[in-house]
């Protein structure tokens, strides 16, 4: 059995009299290149599979993911574990560095995906969503494990370099010239955020990669189908610690979590309805399997039929209505003012919603689009309490 890689998937290649016959791997047959097919995720369930049923296996991929020596060398402790953060690394071990470590926010995930790497000492790929969050893993790297900014490299907002500690967007890290140049470069994966990789194109960067090690971050890993994936793509689910018992050992701080309904005035409720009514009235006119896939289509229509531009623009408006209701500002307003004299972050799901605030109140936003220095400064004026 030789396999090569072929684009961005693996082309399995038997040598005389050998047959064919897996069970738990995907693999299928191409007629046009008379080669069975599978993705690279699965290249090492495949080794080992070839080598236990007796094949002589041969690959022109590369398995060497040790990092460069004089990064061995420079990488040393600088933190000290947490009883939970020491049970979620030998959990990881155990399962043969591959698993979704579930811990809440402000516990010290980062933490875990450094001692990994401190483990491991092999080539690393760390997954973000955002470029804050990729600063921050710099500074993490630099100042937990002693690693000289020259040696991290980063691919995103800019920057397209790979090198043996290398820290990449979902955004970037999905794009085909990403994926053909790391397919079989890193030892070890760090998804963090680790829920982001479910989503249908981020997908294919677990899918795409040969990486053995494995390791998710996460405080929320959603519904059943997302908790599935994610142990399709990285390992199996590991739920540390609850919030509770993280407060209770003194390591979290306790805080009061309300959710606050809201109603829309009369008015709003009444338009609100009309225009939800327009958009569900053409929507259920489309055959497709999901809901994501029936939007979608919605999306792609609109271009051409002014029907489902106008089904669109009512769901956009609907939504302005939620968004910006009369009463859910008024609260908002409330809230400001009880806090007058603490520091207040308020997260909004829409980029809108947010700059809408701004203006209203006239305090700064932060957005993931705006200018990588203007973002830097307003979250620095917040750190020294110049802005609250």
């Amino acid at each position: 059995m030789f396999i090569k890689r072929d684009h961005l998937e693996l082309a399995i290649i038997l040598h005389e009299n050998e047959t064919l016959s897996i069970r738990n791997i995907p693999v299928l047959f191409d007629r046009k290149t008379r080669t069975w097919r599978t993705l690279p995720m699965y290249y090492f369930h495949l080794k080992d599979y070839a080598i236990k049923h007796g094949y002589v296996f041969e690959s022109n991929l590369n398995e060497d993911f040790s990092l460069q020596e004089h990064l061995v060398k420079k990488i040393s402790r600088k933190y000290e574990l947490r009883d939970y953060q020491e049970h979620a690394i030998n959990q990881l071990a155990f399962s043969a560095w591959r698993g979704v470590i579930v811990l809440p926010t402000g516990a010290g995930k980062t933490i875990i995906g450094l001692d990994a790497i401190y483990n491991l000492k092999a080539r690393t790929l760390i997954v973000v969503p955002t470029l804050d969050l990729m600063n921050q893993w710099v500074k993490n790297l630099i100042r937990g494990l002693g690693i000289a900014r020259s040696d991290i490299s980063l691919y995103g907002g800019g920057r397209y370099d790979i090198g043996d500690i290398t820290i990449a967007t979902y955004a970037s890290a999905k794009k085909k010239e990403f994926l053909e140049r790391a397919l079989d470069y890193f030892g070890l994966v760090i998804f963090d955020e680790a829920h982001h990789l479910t989503g249908e194109l981020n997908r294919e960067i677990a899918r795409r990669l040969i990486t053995k090690y494995r390791i998710g971050l996460t405080a929320t890993p959603g519904d059943e189908e997302n908790a599935r994936l994610l142990r399709d793509l990285i390992g199996p689910i590991f739920k540390i610690a609850g919030f509770k018992s993280l407060v209770d050992k003194g390591f979290l701080a306790p805080f009061e979590f309300k959710q606050i309904y809201v109603r829309l005035t009369m008015d709003e409720e009444r338009r609100y309805r009309e225009l939800m009514d327009k958009y569900l009235r053409y929507i259920e006119t489309i055959d497709a399997e999901n809901e994501i896939e029936r939007f979608n289509e919605l999306v792609k229509r609109s271009v051409r039929d002014r029907a489902a531009r106008e089904a669109l623009l009512a769901r956009l408006e609907a939504k302005d209505i939620a968004m910006k209701s009369k009463r859910k500002i008024e609260i908002l307003d409330e809230l400001l003012r009880k806090h007058v004299d603490q520091k207040v972050i308020i997260f909004t799901r829409h980029v809108e919603a947010a700059k809408y605030i701004s203006a209203l109140f006239g305090f700064p936003y932060v957005t993931g689009d705006m200018d990588k220095k203007k973002r830097k400064e307003i979250l620095e004026m917040f750190e020294r309490g110049e802005v609250t």
